[in-house]
């Protein structure tokens, strides 16, 4: 092996240290996480906003998640250590950076990954979950309860409670760059490097379909939230439906006759379509509507 193939395999040891490394942390932080929400599993949410809603949601998708991760976590070190023993360059048991090395790695991606959609779920409603346990007393002090004996303040718990709930968040992202630092290291492997393009193609996917989840969740809080201000509830969620801008404007004729003229009022663009509503003393009334032809926007 020359100089240039041996700094290269301890790069790749080195990166696949660190995948083993911060999968551990990831674990163990998982675990006491998923112990800290398990009051919120049961939460009943009947009669609560649709942010309680959210932190149900979360909290069961950090058992998945935790159930996932610790599979993966293991079979990902039961397949290093297979491939480290076959490696006769290698008698300390630790990592090497060799071909069959890198492919364990790659094999468990290949097989894990699909599952990474399990992701989905907790991440579309991870913002809401956030905002009701910070505003929320009573999930506070659920915590609070939790958590007796320990010696820390409500806010030490929640601030120790947030930097967990957002791992996950950052997990399937730092899989992309670690396996794209893996590949950028195995090009003179033939095998390992086509197994590392596969895994990381699949996780690309896979984090992609989440990105796309959680924009499309973005879209459909903010078309509600739009919602909300009509006194007729208009209906504006709509799979193909995008929103453009919003304006402020006065209202010189009302068609409908339903208020004054020359009230502030408000026009909302979409792709699709416009509304027009008009400013009463707390909602806007809706006014009309103007359906654009069959080719949108």
């Amino acid at each position: 092996m020359n100089d240039e193939a041996a700094k290269e395999s301890k790069r790749r040891a080195h990166i696949i240290s660190e995948i083993i490394s911060t999968e551990d942390t990831y674990v163990r932080l998982l675990t006491e996480l998923s112990k800290e929400m398990t009051v919120f599993q049961s939460l009943e949410v009947a009669n609560h906003s649709e942010n309680s809603r959210a932190v149900k949601e979360v909290a069961i998708g950090v058992v998945s998640i935790h159930a996932l991760q610790v599979q993966f976590l293991g079979e990902l070190k039961l397949n290093l250590r297979t491939a480290t023993a076959q490696n006769r360059n290698i008698r300390d048991g630790t990592t090497g950076g060799s071909p069959a090395e890198v492919e364990a790695v790659a094999k468990t991606f290949a097989k894990y990954g699909k599952f990474f959609k399990l992701y989905i779920t907790y991440m579309t409603h991870y913002y809401q979950a956030v905002d009701y346990l910070i505003t929320s007393k009573a999930a506070g002090r659920r915590i609070l309860h939790q958590s007796r004996g320990e010696k820390q303040s409500l806010e030490q718990i929640l601030s120790s409670v947030m930097a967990k709930l957002i791992l996950p968040i950052q997990r399937v992202p730092r899989y992309v760059l670690l396996l794209k630092e893996l590949l950028k290291h195995s090009e003179e492997l033939s095998h390992a490097k086509i197994a590392v393009k596969s895994s990381l193609h699949m996780t690309e996917k896979v984090a992609a379909e989440i990105n796309l989840a959680m924009a499309k969740r973005e879209k459909d809080e903010e078309l509600l939230k739009l919602r909300s201000l009509f006194l007729d509830k208009v209906d504006l969620v709509a799979p193909h439906r995008n929103l453009l801008s919003a304006y402020d404007v006065k209202l010189l004729e009302d068609p409908q006759r339903v208020v004054s003229n020359g009230l502030p009022s408000k026009v909302i663009l979409f792709n699709d379509m416009m509304l027009i509503g008009a400013q009463l003393p707390r909602l806007f009334a809706y006014v009309g509507v103007c359906i654009f032809g069959a080719r949108n926007l």
